[in-house]
């Protein structure tokens, strides 16, 4: 930046002034989703609280939401490498829950409560509750909610066989289906970059067989949802080990066996509860050790993440996603088992700013659990989701039965997992790629004649018109999709410009003009701090002065 060089702690400095402006003047700012109206203090709560049966764990929200801190950080950090990103991210989050959350803080430590900070979505954990202390939070006027942590079961992939050996390299159908055999052939005749992909769900068998050469080691590993807190990778549900084997697995079942892995166990025992869930994205976002040691640049380049069916925090989930685009991480998640009705895609996989991926049979037809939308729930509803389909019934990959044991299993996760594999082939090709490009080229690559019409015509569009709420823009290609990533790169250095590959916008919903010119004015706001340097330290101070109060 000539002229105008700023060391890393001054730009965060300049940031949170930003950010600040945002929300001491933006006040109208809406995200795509809404928190649901609901009582302060949710009455199930009051209700177990009184029952006193087993210790019961909370959330409590606070008032200033992160998503405007991520959003404006996301238009102001494209200047900085990677590393410093999601450490300057990461700074200003804390710092954004600090300013909200102090007096709270104070209180609980005063009282000698055990509390957890999640700085990615400006909430705190407490672990086994009294009903004294839910009583006294409730007067703060920073807290919009306190809500118990619940645990949500859900129905684990459906196994269609019993543990088996696998005897070959043999590439495994799924493979074969979108050409992931040939695309892994064209990457090997080319440079490509390392690339980790992280794992969000049940953990991983880390010593499997196909998976035990691709694990990344120090900081690939945390144990959110059991609490013995393990020290390397387990899993035992058997999901997570099964989509981590689809994604980069040895012996023929990976799409890309060149990747590495980490991974985050959120889900135990059929179930998630949103404090896993966010503090494994927190652990993605800025991988740690068990002892707390930090290092950011251990982030994964994309993430197949598992998220629980309910409707609890909508914005904090939306918060998840923006702020792995602010800092570069693909996220890709399976579209739900809730098919085939219409309108069967729930949040967060709804969210435009995700790849949801529905499951298709081997006769390429939708799978008969596959949802399918229109998108709803996050105000989306004109969003063509599934975005687009893979092969998800009688998958066959890695199984937590033995270290050399395989299982069919079938599940969105299981086609999700196909798409997460392609995106880091192609990442390999390009790590600068953006979502919007991953997007595109995943879109671009896609094989639609083969596809049998299911008859549906959900939002009314016919399944056969594309793209369409069944089969999104048609089935993975792993080949074509890469050959396209490929094309475009070497299109840039032929010519030695700084090419880009084409970006697919994602239309945003039109805006009343009041809105439009909110946004304007924040715009300028924005500009008016990164103006000067003195101004930054000036509304910093205003800012803590007014939080203060």
């Amino acid at each position: 930046m000539s002229g105008f060089a700023l060391k890393a702690e001054n730009f965060f400095l300049l940031f949170f002034a930003f950010s600040s402006i945002i929300e001491a003047n933006c006040t109208t700012y809406k995200s795509s989703t809404k928190l649901t109206p609901i009582p302060k203090i949710a009455t199930s709560l009051y209700s177990k609280l009184s029952k006193a049966e087993e210790p019961v764990n909370v959330i409590v929200s606070f008032s200033k939401s992160s998503l405007p801190v991520i959003n404006a950080f996301e238009s102001l950090s494209s200047t900085m490498n990677r590393t410093t990103k999601i450490t300057t991210l990461k700074s200003t989050l804390e710092l954004h829950s600090e300013s909200n959350q102090k007096n709270v803080r104070s209180y609980l430590s005063g009282a000698s409560v055990d509390f957890q900070i999640l700085w990615l979505t400006n909430q705190i954990y407490i672990k086994g509750v009294s009903s004294d202390t839910v009583n006294n939070l409730a007067p703060f006027e920073e807290v919009v909610s306190i809500e118990e942590d619940i645990k949500i079961p859900f129905e684990n992939p459906v196994s269609e066989s019993n543990p088996t050996t696998k005897q070959d390299n043999y590439h495994v159908r799924g493979v074969r289906w979108i050409e992931a055999d040939k695309a892994q052939e064209v990457l090997r005749s080319i440079n490509t970059t390392q690339i980790v992909v992280g794992i969000v769900d049940t953990g991983v068998k880390g010593t499997h067989e196909a998976l035990s050469n691709s694990y990344v080691g120090a900081f690939g590993w945390y144990d959110a949802a059991w609490y013995s807190m393990s020290r390397s990778p387990e899993d035992a549900d058997g999901p997570g080990t099964h989509v981590t084997g689809t994604i980069l697995g040895e012996n023929g079942v990976g799409v890309f066996p060149a990747a590495k892995w980490m991974a985050c166990r959120a889900c135990f025992n059929s179930s998630c509860s949103y404090f896993d869930i966010i503090t494994c994205s927190q652990f993605m976002i800025c991988p740690y050790l068990i002892n707390g040691t930090i290092d950011c640049s251990k982030a994964p380049h994309v993430v197949s993440q598992f998220f629980i069916y309910n409707r609890i925090f909508p914005e904090r989930f939306a918060a998840i996603i923006r702020a792995y685009h602010a800092i570069g991480i693909i996220p890709v998640l399976a579209g739900g088992d809730m098919g085939p009705s219409c309108g069967t895609v729930e949040i967060p996989e709804d969210h435009r700013y995700v790849i949801a991926v529905g499951a298709t049979t081997y006769n390429e037809s939708i799978a008969n659990f596959s949802s399918v939308g229109p998108a709803v729930g996050a105000g989306n509803g004109d969003d063509v989701k599934p975005d687009l389909v893979a092969p998800g019934m009688r998958i066959l990959s890695a199984d937590i039965e033995g270290d050399d044991n395989y299982i069919h299993l079938s599940g969105t996760r299981m086609a999700s997992s196909f798409v997460t594999g392609v995106v880091a082939m192609m990442l390999a090709v390009n790590p600068n790629l953006t979502f919007d490009q991953v997007r595109h080229y995943l879109l671009q690559g896609v094989d639609k004649d083969q596809l049998v019409s299911s008859g549906q015509s959900c939002g009314g569009i016919p399944d056969t018109e594309f793209p369409n709420h069944v089969f999104g823009y048609g089935r993975l290609n792993a080949l074509k999709s890469v050959n396209l990533v490929i094309s475009d790169k070497d299109k840039g250095e032929e010519d030695g410009s700084t090419l880009q590959p084409p970006v697919v916008i994602i239309e945003e919903k039109k805006s009343s003009i009041n809105t439009v010119v909110l946004a304007v004015v924040c715009s300028i706001a924005g500009i008016v701090v990164i103006g000067g340097l003195a101004g930054v330290f000036v509304m910093r101070k205003k800012f803590l002065k007014t939080s203060a109060k």
